[in-house]
Order: structure tokens, then C-alpha cells, then sequence
């Protein structure tokens, strides 16, 4: 279905959940346990009005499954404007010029919604938070495929759809692609429309072929409707470690994809359906750098807050070369 407002967001999602709790309730991809209850909190959303939900970027910022909370970002952001703070002693700017200090300007993020001079700290032109400094360490990441002609991007768990937006501004893909629960896809759907007139969007709602649109949302049970398409970047954030192992292995075998980038724990504290996913991910993929990297740099002790950025793939020739110490966000945010 081609989305021409907000309001068949609305209604194709109605129709989507139907759809997942009849005929497809018993899909490898149904939510689990840690996702049900994230799906139960988020539902408040479509209470509000479709002039409400311009604002929707405003909502998002639950626990950090959909994005970021910002209000920390709002206080400073206050201080900085009444002259409590200078803008250099700014945490928020400092972390982004860390995350930003090997990379050319071309990949420079920026909140691009329309509210966001509500929500962002001003530095220069660009408007910086806390999801700014979030999808920045993947940007600064993935600027190693900058001569990669990288036609159709996918991401597994778009969130309310920041990375995938800003990855479409910087690097152009033809195609943007996201897979999500359909209460999630209501949410990255939203944004996207409301931040990119003018671009085509569609929401699967059958297992049809995909059409042409420059975004497009599939629900999870349609993951298959990939089969025959070629998926030049695969990236997930932190989702594949809140699901179980039959979904990881799912994804990897069901999606097409030449190259992955996956920003993962090995395992996320909260879920007890997946044992370690840097274990399913080497039994598939060769990655780089290996896991061998990691052993230098982490301990034993709070493994719950050490990521994982690696790339990966089937073919070892596509693995793109880089200095593996410049990889950014590591450990938790103040650290890279």
C-alpha cells in the first residue's frame, strides 16, 4: 500500500496487527517475551490525533528500545541558551566531536525532523542529542563504505527511524527498507512521512513483490517478499539481541544481504531467549574485525553494556578495510 497520509498509517497498521494475531500468530517473528512488553507501552500513541502526531518525535525516547530520552538533552540545551553553560563545556557537543574527529563532513549528522530545535543543543549548523550522538557512532562506522555503491539499505528494527533517515540523507541509497513489528513500523512510518515530502512510501501489507518506493516498511512475518531482491547493507541495532535465536537465524538466512553491519551486546540483560549472538553471527559470517578484537579491549565484569560493531558477510572480499581502533561506541556513551 502506497501511504498518501497519516491516517492510512493508521489503518494499514490496524490491518497489519489483525493480520499477525490471525494467520500469521504462529511466525518465527511474533514478539517475544521482552518485546511484548515493550509493544504494551507503546500503544498510548495512537490515541493521539494526526495534528498530534507531527510531533511524534516528541514521544519517542521510551527506556532506549525506540530511541533516546531527550529530556537531559532539553535541560542542558536551557542551561547553554540562558548563559549557565558555554556551548564548549557542552558533554552533548563534546561526544560528538569524538565521534566525528576521523571523518570527513560529508557524514556529519544533524536532527533533521521538524521539531528539532525543540529537542537539540544548536552547535554550528547542525542540531545535536542524544539520538543524534547515537546514530552518529554508526555513521562514523559505516563512512568506511564511502566507495560502496550501496543501492537497497535495510535495517531489522528501525526504531522511530532516525538511522534510517539519516543514513538515506548521507549516503543515498536508491531504496530504504525497514522490518519492524507492526506497532513500530507505525511509529518509523510516521516520522519518515512527515520528515520527507515528496518521497514515495509504502507499507507491505501481502506477500507480494515490493514496488520502487524510495522507503519501504515491512512488517516481519512478510520478510520473505525479499527473497528475490539483492540487499546491498543489512544493519541492526541492539535488536537482534533482544530476540530469540530462531529469529536471529531467521533474518540472517531469510534476507538477502551482501554485506551486515550489526551495533549489538552479545546478549541483552533483559531477554532469556538468546544465549549469545556473536556465536550465531560467526557460525554464518565472516566479520571484521573478529571477535578476537574485543578480548583485547573488554573484561568479564558489565558485560551488559559492551557493544559489538562489526561487519560481516558470507563473502570474505566484501568486508571492508579499516583501522579497526577508530570504531566508535564501543562501551556505553561517554566512552568510544
Amino acid at each position: 500500500m502506497i501511504i498518501k497520509s497519516i491516517s492510512d498509517i493508521r489503518e494499514i497498521t490496524e490491518e497489519l496487527i489483525e493480520l499477525r494475531e490471525g494467520p500469521y500468530r504462529n511466525h518465527v517473528t511474533k514478539p517475544n517475551i521482552m518485546w511484548k512488553k515493550c509493544l504494551e507501552m507503546m500503544s498510548f500513541i495512537y490515541d493521539l490525533s494526526d495534528e498530534s502526531l507531527q510531533k511524534i518525535r516528541l514521544h519517542t525516547g521510551f527506556g532506549f528500545f525506540i530511541g533516546s530520552n531527550w529530556s537531559t538533552c532539553y535541560y542542558e540545551k536551557q542551561e547553554i541558551e540562558l548563559g549557565i553553560k558555554k556551548l564548549s563545556e557542552s558533554r552533548y557537543i563534546e561526544d560528538y566531536n569524538k565521534l566525528t574527529r576521523n571523518i570527513s563532513e560529508e557524514y556529519l549528522c544533524s536532527e533533521i525532523d521538524i521539531n528539532r530545535s525543540l529537542i537539540s543543543i544548536k552547535y554550528n549548523d547542525l542540531f545535536i542529542n542524544e539520538d543524534v550522538l547515537r546514530v552518529q557512532s554508526t555513521i562514523s562506522n559505516l563512512s568506511c563504505l564511502s566507495d560502496c555503491n550501496i543501492n537497497k539499505y535495510l535495517e531489522v528494527g528501525g526504531g522511530y527511524g532516525g538511522l534510517c533517515n539519516q543514513f538515506r540523507k548521507l549516503f543515498k541509497p536508491r531504496q530504504s527498507i525497514i522490518i519492524d513489528h507492526p506497532e513500530v513500523i507505525f511509529w518509523s512510518a510516521v516520522y519518515t512521512f512527515i520528515n520527507n515530502p515528496g518521497c514515495s512510501i509504502e507499507i507491505v501489507n501481502d506477500n507480494s513483490k515490493i514496488s520502487n518506493s524510495d522507503f519501504v516498511f515491512i512488517p516481519t512475518y512478510f520478510t520473505n517478499v525479499l527473497e528475490n531482491e539483492k540487499i546491498d547493507l543489512l544493519v541492526n541495532e541492539n535488536s537482534f539481541s533482544e530476540m530469540t535465536s530462531d529469529q536471529v537465524n531467521y533474518y540472517l538466512d531469510t534476507i538477502p544481504f551482501e554485506l551486515l553491519y550489526t551495533n549489538n551486546r552479545d546478549k541483552q540483560f533483559m531477554n532469556n531467549e538468546l544465549n549469545s549472538l556473536n556465536s550465531l553471527i560467526v557460525k554464518k559470517l565472516k566479520t571484521a574485525p573478529d571477535l578476537s578484537f574485543y578480548e583485547k579491549i573488554y573484561n568479564k565484569s558489565d558485560m551488559h553494556n559492551q557493544k559489538y560493531h562489526m561487519f560481516a558477510s558470507k563473502n570474505i572480499e566484501l568486508l571492508p578495510d579499516f583501522d579497526h581502533n577508530n570504531i566508535c561506541g564501543l562501551t556505553i556513551r561517554t566512552e568510544f
